[in-house]
């Protein structure tokens, strides 16, 4: 599993221009990427990780749970890595404030994440589908119509918690996104 998570961590380092960003510390290095301990201080700029006990032995096993990148010029013109996918037990993924453009394709993050904070990109085209439960992406360029599921009350629809979207951009019934959800 570490080997795919360096093999991760690296593929968003190259296709987000990680030699540019603000914040590097650590990206790259033979350090863990991951504190020795599962607290503490990161070793790598903006990675937080828990510890996921396995096995009859309980041998810990720490994961990145959450990825901070806001303000760090993150650029790219093709949208978020498909390598996020690997990251298995993420959960939070903060990329605001960057010069991320394309589209926003939700089948590259993992389907443990539980909140994306994608606000202030370069984002365009539609809103997917299939979004974590809480996601922000409001002051981007999406386009079209907010997706169906996410307003219904049909009881397979996507359960959302809480959101922001443009809706000045996109399309939004005031029944389903409200002021409080309006940017």
């Amino acid at each position: 599993q570490e080997s795919i998570t360096r093999f991760a961590l690296a593929t968003i380092y190259f296709s987000l221009h990680g030699e540019d960003w603000i914040h590097q510390e650590g990206w790259l290095s033979d350090e863990p990427y991951c504190s020795s301990n599962g607290g503490g201080e990161p070793t790598w700029y903006g990675i937080q990780c828990h510890d996921h006990r396995q096995g009859v032995n309980r041998t810990a096993s720490f994961q990145i749970q959450e990825l901070q990148l806001t303000h760090n010029h993150l650029v790219t013109q093709q949208g978020l890595p498909p390598a996020l996918v690997l990251l298995e037990a993420l959960e939070i993924l903060w990329v605001e404030e960057n010069s991320i453009a394309g589209t926003l394709d939700a089948k590259v993050l993992p389907s443990s994440l539980q909140l994306l904070y994608a606000s202030s990109n370069d984002f365009t085209g539609p809103v997917p589908e299939d979004l974590p439960t809480s996601f922000f992406l409001q002051d981007n360029d999406f386009q079209g119509t907010f997706p169906e599921p996410y307003c219904s009350n049909d009881e397979d629809a996507p359960l959302i918690e809480q959101f922001k979207i443009d809706c000045q951009k996109v399309l939004c019934p005031v029944w389903c996104c409200g002021t409080l959800n309006c940017f």
